[in-house]
C-alpha cells in the first residue's frame, strides 16, 4: 500500500499544482456550483486564499495529491486530486492539521453530502448552519466541531467475577435483558448491562451514528468495561448481530456466545421471516391499555396475556418510550457491516447459543438455524409460541437454554 507523506507547502511555486488539484476535487464534488461562481472561486486561490492560511501538501508515490490550509483552530480547505480519491489522503491530511496544529473547526457546503460524511465519521459533529457561504453565495454551510469525546455507557452492574456483557437491541434499552439476570446470578459473573447510544441513558453519538460508529463505539465500551478480561456476551437482535462483531474483532477474549433472535442479515428484504402471527389474542386486555402501548404490546405480542402484557411493561417499553427517534434515523441511514462479521468468525469455535421464536416476523428462525451452522460448537432452538422477543414469549425455556450455555464457558 502505497504511503502519504505530509509536508509544508514550499511557496508559490506550488500554487499552480494546488489549483489544478482544487479543480478535479470541485469537479468531482461540487457540482451545485454555477460556473461563474466556480471560475471566481479559483481566480481567487493563489491570488487571495493561500496567502491568508497554513498549507500542508499531501504527497502519495512521491507525487502532490492533495492539500490542507488552516488557520487557528479553523480548517479552511481540504482538497485531494480526483484520481487519488479513496486511498487515504483525506485522512492523513486531516489527521495531521487535527494533531499537529490544533484544528478543531471546519465548514463544509451542504449540497456536497460525502464531505460531511468524511469529516463525521472523524469524530466532527454538526453544531450549526447558515444559509449562504462566507461570500453571500446561496450555498449552506454547515459547521462542524471536533466534539473529541465519545459518550460514556449507562451500565447496570450486578454481581462479581468473569465480565458478561449484554447488548440489547434496536429502539429498546438494556432493561430488556436485565429480565434475565436471575439465571446468572450465583454463577460467579459480573452482568453488565449497557445502553447503546441512544438508547436509554447513553447519549447519542455524534455525526452519522450509523451501524459502523455503532460497533466501533461498542468494541471500544467493551474494552474499557473488562479491562482486557476475557468476557462473554449476551445479544438480543441487533445486539445479537453486534456480539458476533465483537467475537470477529476479539475471538480470543470473548469467551462465548449466546444470541437471542440476533439479527442475521440486517437487510429487511433478504431475511426468510413467517407473516406476523397471533396465536392467541386478549381483547379485554387490549382495552385496558392505553391506545400507544397497546399498539407498541401488539406489534411484538404472540400470545396476548395479562402476564405476558406485564412482562413486555417492565422489561421492553421503558426502553421504546424514551429511545432517541433521530439516533434510530441516522442508524438506518447505514444499516450494515462491511465486512459482515460472519464472514471473520470463521475457526470461532467457543460455545454459541442461538435461540429464535416461530413467530417471529422481524428476524425470523430459519436463517438463525443456518447460522448457528457455522460455529462448530453452536446449540440451536426454535421455540414455538414465540415472538421477537422470544425470552418474554418463553422465560423459562430461554432460562434453562442459558443455563446450559454457561455451563459450557470455560475461561
Amino acid at each position: 500500500m502505497s504511503s502519504v507523506l505530509i509536508r509544508d507547502c514550499r511557496g508559490p511555486e506550488e500554487y499552480p499544482r494546488l489549483v489544478a488539484i482544487w479543480r478535479t476535487a470541485v469537479d468531482a464534488t461540487h457540482d451545485f456550483l454555477t460556473v461563474t461562481d466556480r471560475e471566481e472561486i479559483e481566480a481567487q486561490l493563489a491570488a487571495a486564499y493561500f496567502p491568508q492560511v497554513r498549507l500542508s501538501i499531501a504527497e502519495l508515490d512521491g507525487q502532490v495529491a492533495g492539500f490542507a490550509g488552516t488557520a487557528g483552530e479553523g480548517l479552511e480547505m481540504l482538497f485531494v486530486d480526483a484520481p487519488a480519491h479513496g486511498r487515504g489522503v483525506g485522512s492523513a491530511l486531516l489527521e495531521h492539521v487535527v494533531s499537529t496544529q490544533g484544528v478543531r473547526t471546519v465548514d463544509v457546503n451542504e449540497q456536497n453530502p460525502g464531505a460531511t460524511k468524511f469529516y463525521t465519521r472523524r469524530g466532527f459533529a454538526v453544531m450549526g448552519r447558515s444559509e449562504t457561504d462566507d461570500a453571500g453565495r446561496p450555498y449552506p454551510l454547515l459547521h462542524l466541531a471536533l466534539s473529541g469525546l465519545r459518550p460514556a455507557p449507562r451500565v447496570v452492574r450486578r454481581g462479581e467475577g468473569i465480565p458478561l456483557l449484554f447488548v440489547h437491541g434496536n429502539g429498546i434499552d438494556h432493561r430488556l435483558l436485565l429480565d434475565l439476570d436471575d439465571v446468572f446470578d450465583d454463577g460467579g459473573w459480573e452482568r453488565l448491562y449497557l445502553d447503546l447510544p441512544g438508547f436509554g441513558g447513553t447519549p447519542a453519538l455524534a455525526g452519522d451514528g450509523d451501524l459502523p460508529a455503532l460497533a466501533d463505539w461498542l468494541d471500544a465500551a467493551a474494552g474499557e468495561l473488562t479491562g482486557g478480561r476475557p468476557f462473554a456476551v449476551v445479544g438480543n437482535s441487533l445486539g445479537g448481530l453486534l456480539a458476533r462483531e465483537l467475537a470477529a474483532r476479539r475471538p480470543e477474549q470473548v469467551l462465548g456466545l449466546a444470541l437471542l433472535a440476533p439479527v442475521v442479515d440486517p437487510d429487511h428484504s433478504r431475511r426468510t421471516v413467517p407473516e406476523q402471527t397471533v396465536l392467541r389474542r386478549d381483547e379485554e386486555l387490549l382495552r385496558s391499555l392505553r391506545p400507544g402501548e397497546a399498539l407498541k404490546y401488539q406489534e411484538m405480542a404472540v400470545v396476548q396475556s395479562r402476564e405476558n402484557w406485564e412482562r413486555f411493561r417492565t422489561a421492553a417499553l421503558p426502553g421504546l418510550k424514551t429511545a432517541d427517534s433521530r439516533a434510530i434515523d441516522r442508524l438506518a441511514e447505514r444499516y450494515f457491516l462491511d465486512p459482515a462479521p460472519d464472514a471473520r468468525l470463521g475457526g470461532y469455535a467457543k460455545p454459541v447459543l442461538i435461540v429464535a421464536g416461530r413467530q417471529d416476523h422481524v428476524v425470523g428462525f430459519e436463517d438463525q438455524q443456518s447460522l448457528a451452522g457455522r460455529f462448530p460448537d453452536a446449540r440451536y432452538a426454535a421455540l414455538d409460541e414465540a415472538g421477537h422477543n422470544v425470552h418474554l414469549d418463553q422465560p423459562e425455556a430461554v432460562r434453562d437454554l442459558l443455563r446450559e450455555w454457561v455451563a459450557r464457558i470455560r475461561p
